[in-house]
């Protein structure tokens, strides 16, 4: 029921195949190596849509929780609401909507001992505007489609060579993903 996705494996090989690799020292390679897979498992989970235990019908609601440890930069936590929006017809077929809102928190790294050149001490979403729309092909048994916008200003207090910085930043981005019937390249 809370559908999610704990591990990839093979993106050793990828960050491995990257130029430079071979001079990379253990504790870089293992920070590239969280932020790749961190990234995978973000997009996935956007894109294998969680739902529950049981059947649902349009209105039904459920919650799903997820935290990606982007370690040393800290803990990612998703906190999706999910809706069965009922059905919709696309391209003469009869498909499934289901909304999804996102709700984030963050946790800064506790970690002493980091390989990156600044100590992350406070993130604070100031407010997470987060939403999916995806459709589903009930008879093919799979998504058909996923597009999410989000936008979250956050503030955040970094300590740089001893010298504590506050700033904050805000991040706009779009995601959509077609699942095709037949391979576009042939």
């Amino acid at each position: 029921p809370q559908f999610a996705i704990t591990k990839i494996a093979g993106l050793d090989k990828v960050i491995k195949a990257l130029p430079g690799a071979e001079q990379l020292d253990a504790k870089t390679f293992k920070f590239l190596l969280t932020i790749v897979e961190s990234m995978n498992r973000y997009w996935l989970t956007e894109l294998l849509i969680a739902m529950p235990n049981k059947a649902t019908k349009p209105g039904d609601r459920w919650e799903q929780k997820s935290t990606l440890n982007i370690d040393p930069l800290g803990l990612l936590i998703m906190n999706r609401s999910l809706k069965d929006e009922g059905p919709v017809k696309e391209d003469g077929k009869e498909l499934r909507k289901i909304a999804m809102d996102v709700k984030f928190e963050c946790t800064p790294s506790k970690a002493e001992d980091s390989v990156l050149p600044f100590k992350i001490e406070q993130m604070e979403m100031k407010r997470s505007e987060c939403s999916t729309v995806a459709t589903f092909d009930p008879a093919a048994g799979r998504l058909v489609r996923s597009a999410s916008k989000q936008k979250y200003p956050m503030h955040h207090k970094m300590n740089i060579g001893g010298t504590t910085r506050e700033g904050d930043n805000e991040r706009e981005q779009a995601h959509e993903v077609k699942i095709l019937e037949k391979s576009p390249l042939k």
